[in-house]
């Protein structure tokens, strides 16, 4: 599943089976947290208006959560975890992979440490628009949708750069 995995921003129009948005929730709520906190939380958009509204938290990097079928905005308690934005990292990784699984597309739009057009950061953009509480943090929202481009649903012939890769300790090397 992790070869099929891309970036997908533009979605057909279709509602997500409900069956299937429960297998990726599953996925991040399955995911492993610092200290098994779970502090993760999951809030699932659907409401075109608010996909809309969310689609503008930033200038540039956000305007396809419009078009998407949903949304999921990954965020943490912060007071429930000493690493809330590492746990958001890990479950919204485990919810690509599973929408991947399903042959859906995604796309995650960074919020955490990222600028908002309207004045604020996108992080508090986001949870005035949400109601959040303060003490969440917000890394991600992906979005999610039926593949719009069937080239999309073929994986990206790249070359593994095994260079990247060590044994043992790091050695001095061209990459």
């Amino acid at each position: 599943m992790t070869r099929k995995r891309r970036s997908v921003r533009k979605y057909a129009q279709e509602k997500i089976n409900p069956e299937v948005l429960q297998d990726i929730l599953e996925a991040g709520l399955r995911a492993p947290t610092s200290k098994n906190n779970r502090g993760t939380r999951f809030i699932v958009i659907e409401d075109k208006a608010m996909l809309q509204t969310i689609s503008e938290c930033r200038e540039h990097g956000s305007s396809f959560l419009a078009g998407a079928s949903l949304a999921i905005v990954v965020c943490s308690d912060g007071n429930k975890s000493a690493r809330p934005y590492s746990d958001c990292a890990v479950a919204a990784s485990y919810m690509q992979l599973a929408i991947t699984d399903n042959d859906l597309g995604s796309c995650w739009c960074h919020i955490e440490d990222t600028t908002s057009p309207k004045g604020a950061t996108a992080e508090e953009y986001i949870k005035y628009k949400l109601d959040l509480p303060n003490s969440f943090k917000v890394l991600c929202v992906l979005g999610i949708g039926e593949v719009a481009e069937e080239d999309m649903l073929k994986p990206r012939e790249r070359e593994i750069e095994w260079e990247r890769t060590y044994i043992g300790r790091y050695e001095e090397r061209e990459v």
